[in-house]
């Protein structure tokens, strides 16, 4: 539940009756940011310690597209950055769903990004 806490928050509770509402019609693109300067985290970096960007602030995005889309992924392309442990800095998924449906979303602890999400749906979109 650590990293899946964000589920619990009033934000999250609005976004799934937006969603359910209709209002934004059928939801078909997700896209998600996390970017962070903490690369130099011993936790983030060390194999020896299981670092991983993607298992530390990865797993938001990850998390987001599935509360949204409700359903594992069919497909999962994938592209990334190892610092001189072979510990991932950064990564790129995109995230293929049933019915055409995708998340693209980044994860980064190097730089800081912008740290939002967008639901896109056929009549409209919400930006977390």
């Amino acid at each position: 539940m650590e990293a899946v806490w964000s589920r619990c928050t009033p934000g999250y509770a609005a976004l799934e009756k937006e969603i359910k509402s209709g209002k934004l019609g059928d939801i078909l693109f997700v896209e998600a940011t996390l970017g962070v300067s903490i690369a130099s985290v011993d936790r983030l970096r060390k194999k020896e310690l299981g670092g991983s960007t993607l298992l530390d602030i990865g797993v938001y995005v990850l998390q987001f597209a599935q509360f949204v889309f409700k359903e594992e992924p069919i497909k999962v392309v994938s592209s990334g950055e190892l610092n001189e442990d072979g510990v991932d800095v950064a990564v790129s998924m995109i995230l293929e769903y049933s019915g055409g449906r995708r998340a693209v979303l980044t994860a980064n602890s190097r730089l800081e990004l912008d740290n939002r999400a967008v639901v896109y749906g056929t009549r409209g979109r919400v930006t977390v």
